[in-house]
């Protein structure tokens, strides 16, 4: 099923639909919609994502 997310960075938040998983193996999964609209650096090597 999905339901509503509240996604907060850097004081700011937006309600974000979300899927949810039977037991993933990580907290949150981005999707291409999402990494679309917010353009974040990813620096692949630490795992960081940064957003302007």
């Amino acid at each position: 099923h999905t339901t509503v997310v509240p996604l907060q960075y850097d004081g700011h938040t937006e309600h974000i639909p979300a899927r949810v998983l039977p037991s993933p193996p990580f907290d949150m999964v981005l999707g291409r919609t999402w990494l679309k609209r917010h353009n974040p650096n990813v620096d692949w090597v630490t795992g960081v994502i940064t957003l302007n």
